[in-house]
């Protein structure tokens, strides 16, 4: 890293980013009750990113996360109906796994 010039203000820190990757024919129906973003997929088979929170049981915000739909299978891990959630780096992770979990019911075909 270089120093920044004199009188210039210091460059912020990159802050680490979690992706989580929730995938299968159900996935979109299954988010949709989950986070306050609509999860539809996008018009015209282009890549979407919608910027929405994932909510507790008791309809608290637990993470802030980008959702992106519609990434090419090689980015998207080889699924075409994935879901990325991309989550700030201060976020809770095991308590959204979790949370993600509790939610999966055995008749839904989602992969988180």
């Amino acid at each position: 890293q270089r120093p920044p010039r004199r009188g210039a203000p210091p460059a912020p820190p990159v802050s680490r980013r979690h992706v989580l990757r929730v995938s299968g024919p159900d996935a979109a129906p299954y988010l949709q009750g989950l986070v306050t973003c609509d999860v539809s997929p996008p018009h015209g088979g282009t890549p979407a990113a919608a910027g929405g929170s994932l909510l507790t049981t008791k309809g608290r915000v637990l993470s802030d996360a980008i959702l992106w739909r519609g990434l090419p299978p090689a980015v998207s891990g080889g699924c075409a109906d994935a879901v990325l959630l991309e989550l700030p780096g201060s976020a809770p992770v095991a308590d959204v796994v979790s949370l993600l979990e509790s939610y999966r019911l055995k008749r839904m075909k989602v992969d988180v």
